[in-house]
């Protein structure tokens, strides 16, 4: 017998800033008047965001090994961060009309990120090896939660802030079975699939929420026939 053990390890942050200006300006086009562009009105913005992002991640692979069968298990998962706030300043200036305004606005975001996949198998030979036989069991679960909090002229903007999490859970046993049978082999697989999916969201006066619960049946069968030394018969539903 033996045994392997794979480990891998992974992770990551950085941090940065973007700064951007704007100037626009609409002009009016009067073939009558004496000057032939009339400055309808400007405007002037500009911004600053800050963003910090940061991973994580795992993965873990134990295999053993008999004469005539082999287990393994993995396991990995997988972490992401998110941050973010931003403020900008915008003054608009409507010449025509003879009057200014200001439009302060500010963003705090958030998103988190979690996977993670769980795999085990079982594979053992019978009956002189003639028969093979596989039972396995799969796991992935995936979470993800982020939120934006907005302010308008420094009031809380319920219109374009929100809240949004969504995450699955897929759960799938697998049986597998081959038979040799000198010069035809039979394989037949059943999986079933179970998806478990949950959404929440919430922004202003909408507030949702789904759930849904799901079964995928996958049978499969496959042969193989040998009718000479170099001519193979294959096939499968």
């Amino acid at each position: 017998p033996m045994t392997f053990l794979h480990i891998d390890i992974d992770g990551g942050y950085n941090k940065g800033e973007d700064r951007t200006n704007a100037d626009q300006q609409t002009y009016h086009a009067d073939e009558y008047s004496d000057s032939p562009l009339s400055l309808v009105n400007s405007s002037k913005s500009e911004s600053i965001s800050h963003t910090e992002k940061g991973s994580f991640s795992t993965y873990m692979n134990l295999m053993h090994v008999w004469d005539n069968a082999d287990f393994y298990v993995r396991l990995s998962t997988d972490n992401q961060h998110e941050k973010r706030n931003s403020d900008s300043r915008s003054d608009y200036d409507y010449h025509e009309l003879g009057t200014i305004e200001t439009l302060l606005q500010s963003a705090n975001s958030k998103s988190d990120l979690f996977q993670t996949i769980f795999d085990t198998k079982l594979n053992f030979q019978v009956l002189k090896e003639k028969l093979k036989v596989g039972i396995g069991y799969w796991i992935d679960y995936w979470h993800k939660k982020d939120n934006s909090d907005n302010y308008r002229n420094d009031s809380f903007d319920y219109a374009n802030s929100y809240n949004r999490m969504k995450y699955y859970l897929v759960n799938e046993p697998r049986v597998e079975i081959g038979a040799d049978l000198n010069k035809l082999w039979i394989g037949a697989r059943v999986k079933i699939q179970n998806v478990e999916e949950h959404f929440d969201y919430q922004r202003g006066k909408l507030d949702t929420l789904v759930r849904r619960n799901t079964w995928f049946p996958r049978p499969s069968l496959d042969f193989k026939l040998k009718t000479s030394k170099t001519t193979e018969l294959s096939g499968g539903a």
